[in-house]
């Protein structure tokens, strides 16, 4: 009842928004007396089924369209201000810079983000004044820009039925993407552009950890382990609370850097102290999982520890993105092993660990993957 609920009021709060801006589009195009000259036309049964088909399609590829542009204005917001590209992704579809500099095609994907542009620093950078603004702002700013010309269009030009509606539903389009991700808001546990912004702005040490992030996700990208990076990146620093966002993702990375040096017990106890902050969202204890699960495997191994982080929420979540993740492939090879006895299986994510290791999006996270996953077995052997 609980989850009915909350879904039946987030789709009336979704139809409120989204009359909200059909109304201040409308209002934009046609000033205050739009809403009156609407109900005097007279539309046809015929003409009004075309106009919500052509309007559906015009939808689907405008909101494609703003994604798109999304990423590309945080490309270009991060470039103009001395950042370098490491990968844009669409969806499950990203072009990276390889670890040979060269630019190739891969797929990726993050449960609840719609695309995703990392940018890089570089070692020789420290972070002081850091320019974060525009590496954030750059989607919202693209978004509103569209937006902006999508109104001009529809005011100045005599357009046809598809010409009017594909503006009509990039304003919109545009201005609901440009909302969700300019007002700083937590979605599916992930800070938005606006937040991110909004937090860097009042916290010199959030704009510390998000540097170290960049520097760390460029080495990643060029095949470097976390081991083999400056210790000074990855600070001991305990989060405050659920919403030190920045201060979690500094902890998450610590975490794994003690993991990447074969410190599994230092490692685990992180993550148990990460298990101790309420309301920690839900998926950033996805992410802490498949890596605590691996760590108990490998240390203690406690079967009431390992039935509690194992969950069928965990397992679907390993299952989901083991295609983009070397580290959950590296996670469901434990748990085959180990936990569910099928060895037939074990292999098979082992194999695939080893085929793909040049394909994801992070090679240095891939070869860090089947280190641990070479550990299991030493594991498993020794009973």
């Amino acid at each position: 009842m609980k989850t009915l609920l909350k879904m039946l009021l987030g789709l009336a709060v979704g139809v409120v928004i989204g009359l909200g801006i059909a109304y201040l589009i409308i209002i934009l195009i046609d000033g205050p007396d739009a809403m009156e000259n609407l109900k005097t036309k007279d539309v046809g049964i015929g003409e009004l089924a075309l106009s919500v088909a052509v309007t559906f399609v015009a939808l689907i590829v405008a909101v494609v369209i703003q994604f798109a542009l999304h990423e590309t204005g945080h490309a270009l917001g991060g470039l103009a201000t001395g950042f370098r590209f490491l990968s844009i992704r669409l969806f499950k579809f990203a072009i990276v810079r390889d670890t040979d500099g060269k630019l190739r095609y891969k797929k990726f994907n993050i449960a609840g983000t719609g695309g995703q542009c990392l940018m890089d620093f570089g070692r020789e950078r420290e972070p002081k004044d850091i320019p974060y603004f525009w590496y954030n702002a750059g989607g919202v700013v693209m978004n509103i820009l569209s937006a902006v010309v999508a109104i001009i269009m529809l005011r100045t030009s005599d357009l046809s039925m598809v010409g009017d509606s594909f503006c009509m539903m990039t304003a919109f389009a545009a201005i609901l993407l440009g909302g969700m991700n300019g007002i700083p808001l937590t979605l599916n546990g992930l800070s938005n552009d606006g937040r991110n912004i909004m937090l860097l702005w009042r916290d010199k040490k959030a704009r510390v950890f998000f540097f170290r992030m960049m520097q760390m996700a460029g080495g990643l990208s060029r095949g470097e382990r976390l081991k083999d990076m400056p210790a000074e990146w990855f600070e001991d620093v305990k989060p405050r609370d659920k919403d030190d966002y920045f201060a979690i993702s500094n902890r998450l990375n610590f975490m794994t850097w003690l993991e990447d040096q074969g410190r599994y017990s230092e490692a685990r106890a992180v993550c148990e102290e990460l298990d101790g902050i309420e309301k920690l969202s839900q998926l950033l204890c996805m992410e802490k999982n498949a890596d605590h699960i691996l760590l108990e495997l490998l240390t203690t191994g406690r079967k009431d520890v390992v039935d509690r982080i194992l969950t069928k929420q965990t397992m679907r979540y390993l299952e989901a993105n083991k295609a983009y993740s070397p580290m959950k492939t590296a996670a469901l090879f434990a748990v085959n092993l180990l936990c569910l006895n099928d060895k037939a299986k074990a292999d098979t994510l082992y194999e695939e660990l080893l085929a793909k290791k040049n394909d994801y999006l992070m090679p240095g996270e891939a070869l860090m993957a089947i280190e641990m996953a070479e550990r299991i077995k030493l594991a498993e052997k020794k009973g």
